[in-house]
């Protein structure tokens, strides 16, 4: 059985698609239907083209034939729609056209065929088909298509040859055909395993080799790292020296380590004038999140006046909050109360006061404003301790979250270990 073989020639400012084939027939059948007037198309369908040139038989009895498909212009080869299927040209920058094969032009995608009758003298099984790939990817996106040169939509061909690598092949078709049918019958019995995980733990693992973003990705792991332990650093410095501080800068520090642990806020204020059914009152700091709801925080030192979260003495067997943490607690509830009575008016006061300060889209809404209480320590809490606090967070969930320092420890804690892991 002869063997096909096609790959690109430039000559004098045009491309070429070259067609070997040194099996009987050669390549003279395609010039036996350009001669009749009708155009063809090569390699599964993916090339059509209709003039072509013949290059005669070397002494090995190979016949080969060379067809344009494509022109120099402005450093660009253009690839009109008919050659190629799309619709609209596709411009390959004259630098880059050494570095693409006509496989690249194309998915070799695995199927399984099922035939009618007898399986066996049918034929059955595993087939390959072409799929064109620049009119799927033209499908995808707004404008043209360009490959290399420094034009801003173009595609580097790095990165197009690397996605081009991770398309789906045979096994990933066999594992997605597996999830499919394991899906269907799990009803009924007990797959010998998960097949959908099997399935995506495939993908994950090709998509995890083919980093489309480089050397940016790294750089910016490196620098959340590097953000996350001066957090740390910074954090671990102020409780040793917590009377250091006045209250006002114990607040503003800790509350930039607040909004960079919860990033859906955006902004926070001091001093949040609010007013209330006889007169008006204070918000001590007041958030913003990307959506405009503002939400209120409560920032106490680790120990006011030589008590913590928990009252040192139990209650009947218990441990109860201390009167500091009772009173942020019964202050954060007071703010959303005059927060949520101050309704659209209070929105609007809000905007005119704030909205400058915002993204200019952002709008300042109340509606159910929670709160959070940064106050205490747990570290030092025997199991009882530990376990009566936890009590008393959920207890008061609805009127906000009570946090400890060593709970702002942990979590700067476990992001870093996440992303230097």
């Amino acid at each position: 059985m002869g063997s096909k073989r096609y790959s690109f020639r430039v000559r004098e400012g045009v491309l070429y698609l070259v067609y070997t084939n040194d099996d009987e027939r050669g390549v003279d059948w395609v010039f036996e239907k350009i001669l009749m007037g009708s155009s063809t198309t090569l390699l599964g369908k993916v090339f059509t083209i209709s003039d072509g040139d013949h290059l005669g038989e070397s002494e090995d009895g190979v016949s080969e034939g060379e067809f344009p498909i494509g022109k120099l212009e402005d450093d660009y080869y253009i690839l009109q729609p008919v050659v190629l299927g799309t619709q609209s040209p596709v411009y390959i920058h004259k630098d880059v056209v050494d570095e693409l094969e006509p496989e690249d032009f194309f998915i070799r995608q695995s199927y399984f065929e099922r035939t009618a009758g007898d399986g066996a003298s049918r034929g059955q099984g595993w087939l390959e088909k072409y799929i064109p790939l620049f009119p799927k990817i033209e499908g995808m996106i707004e404008g043209g298509l360009k490959l290399g040169g420094e034009d801003e939509n173009s595609i580097p061909i790095d990165k197009f040859k690397a996605a081009i690598s991770i398309f789906p092949d045979r096994e990933e078709v066999r594992r997605y055909i597996d999830a499919r049918v394991a899906h269907i019958i799990k009803e009924y019995v007990l797959p010998k395993k998960d097949f959908a995980s099997h399935r995506d733990s495939l993908i994950d693992y090709r998509e995890s080799n083919f980093d489309e973003s480089g050397d940016l990705t790294e750089f910016a792991k490196k620098y959340q790292i590097e953000i996350f332990e001066t957090a740390k650093e910074e954090l671990v410095r102020m409780l040793a020296e917590s009377d250091a501080f006045s209250e006002a800068d114990w607040q503003d520090k800790i509350m930039d380590i607040i909004l960079l642990l919860y990033p859906k806020y955006i902004h926070k204020e001091r001093n949040v004038r609010v007013t209330t059914d006889t007169s008006h009152g204070y918000l001590d700091i007041a958030v913003f999140d990307a959506g405009g709801f503002i939400d209120v925080v409560e920032i106490k030192k680790p120990i006011v006046g030589g008590v913590g979260v928990l009252r040192k003495t139990q209650y009947r067997n218990n441990y109860v909050p201390s009167r500091e943490l009772s009173g942020a607690i019964m202050q954060v509830e007071k703010y959303s109360f005059w927060l949520t009575r101050w309704g659209k008016n209070g929105e609007q006061v809000l905007q005119r006061k704030y909205g400058p300060t915002l993204p200019s889209a952002i709008k300042i809404r109340i509606s159910n404003p929670v709160g959070m209480i940064i106050f205490g320590r747990d570290n030092g809490f025997s199991d009882v301790e530990q376990q009566d606090f936890e009590i008393i967070k959920r207890k008061y969930k609805h009127v906000a979250d009570i946090i400890t320092y060593d709970d702002l420890l942990r979590r700067l804690e476990n992001i870093l270990d996440v992303l230097k892991r």
